[in-house]
């Protein structure tokens, strides 16, 4: 059913741009059609033999192959002066391990829409968004990162939310010279369609729970940029429940300096989750995550550079004390993580820009682990071993 639906939504795609490029009304612009594709010879040097489940298991040391990890395809028009619109389609390789409808043999590649909005210049400078985009919460900070290619921003990679919802957006200046914002109210519930699944806060079709999300950004010189950002969630299920009472938030921030030589990045969020009891909402922080991250890209040649992050937890990860509210975090889904653990993840790499359009990536990637602060998933069954990934990385963009 999948694979039929993704040819048709294909399909439509290209019947679209193909009407939109031979029929333009005058104040049109031409469809623009772009997009990059992420790829890797990867092998599994080492695994922990826990992952998301929490049990003992085999693992995935000495796996290897090639893998799409993702593939754009975005089409952008102009509609006129004050009005565009978006949609982008990804094809999803899912991850090394089979999760996230991956590259099990028997799943193929799987598209689907990834956003699709109208966007409105209603002010100079001022814009509001209606329908499937990304969510404040990750669009900046991945740009300023620069390596979505090698992987995810640290929220997106833990899952910590949502990195594209359906709703309503404006973003803009806030009337002085680098300082803009963006506020989005979503269902919170990212790409799911309006139909199944519990008639809770959580269903976007019956709930009343919503996502607010919100960001301001000051650049205040070209080698200083800074952004908080924040959250808050009611649409969310305790238990696999629909709880009304029980909400989500998040509060970060993150700042960048850059130069000639390269550019260095630090980031922190905290989030914290109540599912609306007395007793779960004096916990004092048993439902709370922290999270630090530190990235550091240089300049070597006109033509290579390096990279290295470090993403640490500092607090009880993935709580499964009881607490429900953090399911969407019980691991990354590129690497089978071992849940419950603090951990800390750790990315080495070069960029070889072979072209404008083509680059090489090869690194590495390492997740360790510690002991629990206290109960919860794989409690009985001692520290896991290191996760080690190395891989070349192609990315091109087109």
């Amino acid at each position: 059913m999948k694979s039929w639906m993704g040819r048709i939504a294909l399909s439509a795609v290209a019947a679209a741009a193909f009407a939109g490029s031979t029929a333009l009304k005058a104040d049109m612009s031409p469809v623009k059609v772009s997009g990059y594709a992420i790829g890797d010879y990867y092998w599994i040097a080492q695994s922990n033999t826990l992952g998301k489940s929490g049990m003992p298991g085999e693992g995935y040391s000495g796996q290897s192959g090639w893998d799409f990890r993702r593939i754009y395809i975005s089409l952008d028009q102009n509609l006129d002066d004050a009005f565009s619109w978006e949609t982008r389609l990804e094809l999803d390789g899912g991850d090394f391990t089979g999760n996230n409808g991956g590259t099990s043999s028997t799943t193929l590649i799987q598209p689907y829409l990834k956003t699709a909005f109208l966007k409105w210049k209603y002010m100079d400078g001022e814009y509001a968004w209606f329908g499937l985009n990304v969510t404040p919460e990750f669009d900046f900070v991945e740009g300023q990162w620069g390596y979505r290619s090698v992987e995810k921003t640290p929220l997106d990679l833990q899952g910590w939310s949502i990195s594209v919802d359906q709703g309503v957006g404006l973003m803009g200046s806030l009337g002085m010279p680098g300082l803009s914002y963006e506020a989005v109210v979503g269902n919170g519930t990212g790409q799911k369609a309006l139909a199944g699944g519990l008639s809770g806060v959580n269903d976007p079709k019956t709930g009343v729970g919503k996502e607010f999300a919100a960001s301001i950004t000051y650049q205040p010189m070209d080698m200083l940029v800074a952004q908080v950002e924040g959250n808050y969630d009611n649409s969310v299920t305790d238990g696999g429940f629909a709880n009304p009472d029980a909400y989500k938030y998040l509060l970060g921030a993150f700042v960048e300096l850059k130069s000639d030589m390269g550019r260095l990045g630090l980031q922190y969020d905290q989030r914290d989750a109540v599912d609306g009891t007395p007793a779960q909402a004096g916990k004092n922080g048993a439902a709370r995550q922290e999270l630090v991250s530190a990235f550091l890209v240089g300049n070597i040649l006109d033509n290579l550079s390096f990279y290295a992050r470090m993403d640490q937890l500092l607090w009880e990860p993935n709580p499964t004390d009881g607490d429900n509210l953090f399911n969407l975090g019980t691991a990354s889904q590129y690497i089978e993580q071992a849940t419950g653990y603090y951990n800390t993840t750790a990315i080495l790499g070069l960029d070889y820009k072979a072209s404008a359009n083509v680059h090489f990536e090869p690194n590495v990637e390492v997740v360790s682990y510690e002991a629990q602060k206290s109960g919860g998933a794989g409690a009985n069954w001692g520290v896991p071993s290191q996760d080690v990934i190395p891989r070349l990385t192609m990315y091109v963009t087109y």
